[in-house]
């Protein structure tokens, strides 16, 4: 028999919070009321053992899919400084809350037709994301729009070659996954450095440092992002890739 799922979205006080193990483990609720939203389930559930493993990279109770889905989740709810809580008994269901800090910044005015917005040097520009992995696409284009760069996406190397000729020198960075479907990363590094030879690229790997080192061509990118990322591994890749310079235009 199938299980129902539910989904409920509601505010929590700081004090209800603590009353169920939150993850990322260090996380503290410093404001007094957080947006919560409810996922719970009449499934299976989870032993204790089985939750404390969730959220690792690669872990899963399945006989298909790398297991980078909750890790994922979970790198998007820190990128903005929110949390997880999970409640599971075996034969009994499952119960996630994502905790999510209430904003209370007036919200940006439209401007007015003719005028510009303010940019910094530093943190402004397009960005190619070459992801084939829903999910880790969406989590990477919430990073990038948080450090306030535009974002151009394609779902493998062919794609992102094509995305590459429409947007040409406009793009200041690659974000490129090594593996993809058709034409892999390592293709894909080649083939966008021999239309532009100066083309900052932060390769991005579910693999392990040593078997990304033994290649040679990692000496053509900038930075490597190992997977599962949190936003400041974005940061501190992107300031390598890019350094200071300006805008390309």
């Amino acid at each position: 028999e199938e299980g129902e799922v539910f989904l409920a979205v509601d505010m929590m006080e700081r004090e209800r919070i603590v009353s169920a193990p939150v993850y990322p483990l260090t996380w503290q609720p410093m404001d007094a009321g957080y947006a919560c939203i409810s996922v719970s389930d009449t499934g299976a559930g989870m032993p204790g053992e089985t939750i404390e493993k969730i959220f690792d990279p690669f872990f899963s109770t399945k006989f298909i899919g790398r297991g980078l889905g909750l890790a994922v989740v979970l790198g998007i709810v820190t990128a903005y400084n929110g949390a997880i809580s999970v409640e599971s008994t075996p034969g009994q269901g499952s119960l996630f809350r994502v905790f999510l800090p209430l904003c209370r910044e007036e919200a940006p005015r439209v401007l007015k037709p003719g005028a510009a917005p303010s940019e910094s040097a530093e943190r402004s520009g397009l960005i190619l994301l070459v992801e084939d992995e829903a999910e880790l696409r969406s989590m990477a284009i919430s990073m990038l729009e948080l450090l306030e760069y535009e974002v151009v996406t394609a779902k493998d190397g062919i794609e992102a070659l094509e995305v590459f000729e429409e947007h040409g020198r406009r793009i200041r960075c690659v974000v490129l996954d090594i593996t993809m479907p058709r034409m892999n990363g390592w293709e894909t590094l080649d083939a966008l450095l021999a239309r532009r030879s100066d083309l900052p690229i932060i390769l991005a790997t579910g693999h392990t440092e040593s078997d990304v080192f033994q290649e040679e061509r990692r000496h053509k990118a900038q930075a490597i992002l190992f997977k599962p990322y949190q936003l400041k591994d974005m940061e501190a890749a992107l300031d390598a890739a890019l350094g200071n310079d300006s805008e390309v235009g």
